[in-house]
């Protein structure tokens, strides 16, 4: 009885740690978020993922570009030439095409730094810019007009609890660390230290790393399987202030690939997978979870049945190619059409062959199964 009440009792006392004014801030925030998910750039726009290859690389609106962007730009935008790390366009559709707002005539030089800083290209509502991930160098493609934006039904999250809101001790242990990623990339980040929290008696622990002037934690707990994103949540808190931080987790929230195909979102680093129920913060998007439930509801046959089949599509491989299965687009992967703004490509050297990498070979895979045409388990999968 009297560790019942300790317990509740530092549940209590985090509530009341909280500000006066707490509710209308959560809900101010949850605003913000959703205003930013709804903007222009957010990530609803997010139309096209695409790798580049060395030389030259077409984009357009016609099929028989490298890359397809969406049906509102012209057939022939441009050419993308990668010479080593150095990307270079040029414009093919005149004056429709500016390049951070500047109309080109000659080849330009795109800027691109590992944080996105990048030259943006314009071409009416649709725009794209070179990132990098790892050693790859790609083309993120956005669209003002795309249908994720225009259909976006909002927002949900759990109910505002102060409880979930931690005083909690920052430990100063700087040190890199790898950070997967859902295109199988893993960089290595710089995380400053260890932020310990306590809740319900127990001593939890994240190791953030850092987003701009924030601590960036990238993490799951027991609501990833249903209630929330399986690939994790995110959460970002100011910078410790005399060792320590304010850890709110109705703040957490989803990452871009819950909305989108086509972005290359982080999974929580070795360490930051807490046992315990997060019930605050931002639910899984509804959208996705019809899709999954679409998918799963042909589900017959194992997707790897061996161990051989379970070594060959690695953990990364299968969540990227599951997320991306979920695109009505992959449809045209099965018929052998490359389909528009997916980065499985044809190859250069032999146009009726696609480019067979694991993620690829998956995704396809996958994308066939959501179609019907192969029927899968993703419960009875080695993955789970």
């Amino acid at each position: 009885m009297l560790i019942g009440v300790l317990l509740a009792g530092g549940i209590i006392r985090a509530a009341q740690n909280a500000p006066p004014d707490y509710r209308s801030q959560i809900l101010e925030w949850q605003q913000h978020r959703e205003a930013g998910l709804r903007a222009e750039d957010g990530w609803l726009t997010l139309a096209g993922l695409f790798w580049l290859k060395p030389g030259n690389n077409s984009i357009g609106s016609g099929d028989t570009n490298d890359f397809l962007l969406p049906p509102d730009a012209p057939p022939q935008v441009g050419l993308l030439r990668l010479s080593g790390k150095v990307v270079t366009f040029t414009n093919l559709a005149g004056d429709r095409v500016t390049v951070n707002k500047k109309t080109v005539a000659a080849p330009v030089m795109l800027h691109y730094d590992a944080v996105d800083n990048s030259d943006i290209v314009q071409v009416g509502p649709v725009s794209f810019y070179v990132i990098q991930r790892g050693n790859k160098l790609g083309i993120r493609v956005k669209d003002r007009n795309s249908s994720t934006r225009r259909n976006f039904k909002g927002t949900r999250f759990f109910p505002i609890d102060a409880a979930f809101r931690f005083d909690a001790k920052f430990i100063p242990d700087p040190k890199n660390i790898a950070v997967p990623s859902v295109i199988g990339v893993t960089e290595m980040q710089e995380s400053p230290g260890i932020v310990e929290f306590n809740y319900l008696g127990q001593t939890y622990r994240l190791r953030p790393i850092y987003e701009g002037k924030t601590l960036f934690f990238i993490f799951k707990d027991l609501t990833s399987e249903k209630e929330t994103y399986p690939g994790g949540r995110m959460l970002n808190t100011p910078l410790p202030q005399d060792d320590r931080v304010t850890l709110d987790f109705n703040k957490a929230y989803d990452p871009p690939c819950c909305f989108t195909p086509y972005a290359t979102c982080p999974l929580p680093p070795k360490g930051n997978l807490l046992p315990v129920r997060i019930q605050a913060g931002e639910l899984r998007f509804e959208g996705q979870n019809k899709r999954r439930d679409s998918l799963r509801a042909k589900q017959q046959e194992p997707l790897c049945p061996t161990p051989n089949c379970a070594r060959l599509f690695s953990e990364i491989a299968y969540l990227s190619a599951l997320r991306r299965a979920y695109s009505r687009s992959f449809e045209s992967e099965c018929t052998g059409r490359t389909p528009r703004g997916l980065p499985c490509t044809r190859s250069p050297r032999n146009p009726s062959k696609k480019h067979r990498s694991q993620e690829c070979v998956v995704r396809v895979f996958l994308a066939c199964a959501s179609t019907g045409l192969i029927r899968i388990s993703t419960s009875t999968s080695p993955f789970g």
